[in-house]
């Protein structure tokens, strides 16, 4: 609600969100040997993203039900955000597949982002699964049983942190006797910090009986995340009330 409601009030808030992305893709399949087939994949991307609000607030109006800043009867209150990230990646991956029974794939990418700080704001995350189909080569498809097929994967996944963490971003405030004023953020930031880092295992088997009108999936599983960007409560008399930190597992 608006001080002074019964003169009449109203804000008006404006957003603006974009994310803009570049793609460079090749792609190249090939059959190195018999029954082995290569398919290959190479590419970048950019991608940029942009948040912009704007917003205005009147608490009292001159004449009633005139929605205007015109006719603010008091100083109109503003407050605008700008927000800007971008992340530039290389990534490829390779996939092996034999026989149709037996796939092996390898992927890998690097991001550079706008977020960590210079010297620690590129981050590398591979992966590799394979899946092999064994009823196939072993020839058990019988009335009962029709299909098996065990899998497992690793990998690993980076994450960079929100814009602005790196250094002070003062906020304005309500001007005092005419005086524009701005105060610190509460959170401390922190030049030094790293991207984030996910760990993942799996490893399973997809097993079908009856024409594949009765299917089991047995999975088992492990992930890890390290280096989590969190703010951590530090003490008031430091003038803020917590530091962004790489603290979080």
């Amino acid at each position: 609600s608006l001080d002074d409601a019964g003169d009449g009030g109203f804000a008006e808030n404006t957003i603006f969100t974009s994310e803009t992305n570049a793609d460079l893709l090749l792609n190249a399949t090939r059959e190195i040997a018999s029954d082995l087939t290569l398919d290959a994949t190479g590419g970048g991307n950019i991608r940029k993203n942009r948040y912009e609000e704007t917003n205005v607030s009147v608490s009292k109006l001159t004449v009633p039900s005139l929605f205007s800043i015109d006719n603010a009867a008091v100083t109109a209150l503003p407050d605008d955000w700008l927000s800007e990230r971008e992340v530039r990646s290389l990534y490829g991956s390779v996939s092996l597949n034999y026989g149709g029974y037996l796939n092996l794939d390898l992927t890998g990418r690097n991001d550079w982002s706008s977020t960590l700080p210079e010297g620690q704001n590129s981050y590398f995350y591979p992966s590799v699964s394979t899946a092999f189909v064994f009823s196939d080569v072993l020839d058990l498809e019988s009335n009962l049983f029709s299909s098996g097929k065990i899998r497992a994967s690793w990998t690993r996944v980076g994450n960079d942190a929100g814009p602005y963490q790196l250094s002070a971003v003062y906020n304005a405030q309500d001007p005092w006797g005419g005086t524009p004023m701005f105060s610190v953020p509460n959170a401390l930031p922190n030049i030094n910090l790293k991207p984030e880092e996910t760990t993942a295992w799996e490893v399973g088997a997809d097993l079908g009986f009856f024409n594949e009108r009765l299917g089991f999936v047995l999975t088992r599983y492990d992930r890890s995340t390290k280096n989590q960007i969190l703010a951590v409560q530090v003490s008031r008399a430091s003038g803020y009330t917590s530091q962004r930190l790489n603290a979080g597992e």
